[in-house]
This record gives C-alpha cells, sequence and structure tokens, in this order.
C-alpha cells in the first residue's frame, strides 16, 4: 500500500511542475470545454483537430506525458 501512496505523490508532483509550466491560451487559441470528455460541438478548432485525430483529450493528458507503469 505505501508504494501505491508513493506511486501517486510521485506522479502527483510531476502534474504540478508541469501545469505550472503550461502557457496561456489567448483570444481564439483554446476553448472552455462543457464536457471535460467530448469537444464542443461548435467549436471550430475541435473540429479540425478531430478530423486529424491527432488530439489529447484534456483529462488524460497528464497520462499521456507521465504514463504511469
Amino acid at each position: 500500500m505505501a508504494n501505491y501512496q508513493e506511486l501517486f505523490y510521485t506522479h502527483f508532483i510531476t502534474a504540478m511542475i508541469r501545469l505550472g509550466i503550461t502557457w496561456v491560451k489567448t483570444g481564439n487559441e483554446g476553448e472552455i470545454r462543457q464536457d471535460c470528455g467530448s469537444f464542443n460541438n461548435n467549436s471550430v478548432y475541435s473540429i479540425a483537430k478531430f478530423q486529424q485525430a491527432d488530439h489529447v483529450w484534456v483529462c488524460s493528458l497528464t497520462l499521456a506525458l507521465n504514463p504511469i507503469t
């Protein structure tokens, strides 16, 4: 059990550091999602990214950057 707690804190600290160095999006660069697991229907940016099939879900971004092994 202690190993899982240590692993959690290691990944949590890494995620917080990475969140702290993200760039702020301004203007039309980003969007606020109504549901974290899906794109907003009226977002041209999301539709273009979906069609290219190279999108990353916001909810799983931390795991994509630092997968738990």
